[in-house]
């Protein structure tokens, strides 16, 4: 049977299961990583009515969900991916409000559920919102967390041939994370869309030394 939610080892199981898929997606094994998602979600739901802390319950649930909606994206699933990510993001609100860490993850998925499917305006204001977030929260410019929504807004912005506002967060994310920490070698070390909003804001060194970096990896 599956483990008891109350059993510490049985919630280390689930963290670890939800990193394996999110690795497998990264790699592009979007169906083994289907499957583990939905059996991480499954074992969450079977601990309703056991003894457990429901928002920590709830909290993995939702943010497990909003990641499986991004794997749904990179198969091109992106009608069930958007329910997937809508459905966390409503009920991480009605748990936790708009201003709170989880409500702030679960969008930065969203993000990119919509940067993929080419709705870049709607990234664009979203990942506004975000960031209003992570800053009323008290996260630091250079937190990982903010980083990355500042990415996904760059990413929309580059999309939009808004290329100054792509420089500038870019330069940002640079500015607050530095070239040497593991955020940003994470996020715009082989960043194409860094090097052509360099190219197109007249900074040809910079893209220059962004593009052979992209090639070096």
């Amino acid at each position: 049977g599956e483990p008891v939610w109350n059993s510490r080892g049985a919630q280390y199981e689930l963290v670890l299961d939800r990193a394996r898929a999110r690795s497998l997606s990264a790699r592009g094994e979007y169906a083994e990583a289907e499957k583990l998602f939905r059996s991480v979600s499954r074992r969450l739901d079977g601990a309703i009515g056991q003894q457990f802390v429901s928002h920590r319950r709830g909290m993995m649930a939702d943010i497990t969900r909003s990641y499986r909606a991004l794997n749904l994206a990179r198969e091109d699933r992106f009608v069930e991916a958007e329910i997937e990510v809508r459905k966390a993001l409503r009920s991480t609100l009605a748990r936790r409000g708009k201003y709170a860490g989880e409500t702030a993850l679960i969008i930065l998925q969203f993000l990119k559920v919509l940067n993929a499917q080419g709705r870049f305006a709607e990234a664009e204001a979203l990942a506004r919102a975000n960031l209003d977030i992570f800053r009323t929260i008290g996260a630091s410019e250079g937190s990982f967390n903010v980083a990355a929504a500042r990415q996904q807004l760059a990413n929309a912005f580059v999309a939009q041939a808004k290329w100054a506002q792509a420089d500038a967060e870019f330069n940002a994310i640079e500015a607050g994370t530095g070239t040497d920490s593991m955020a940003f070698q994470i996020l715009l070390g082989d960043s194409v869309n860094r090097a052509l909003a360099a190219l197109k804001t007249g900074n040809a060194k910079r893209a220059e030394a962004v593009a052979r970096r992209v090639v070096e990896r």
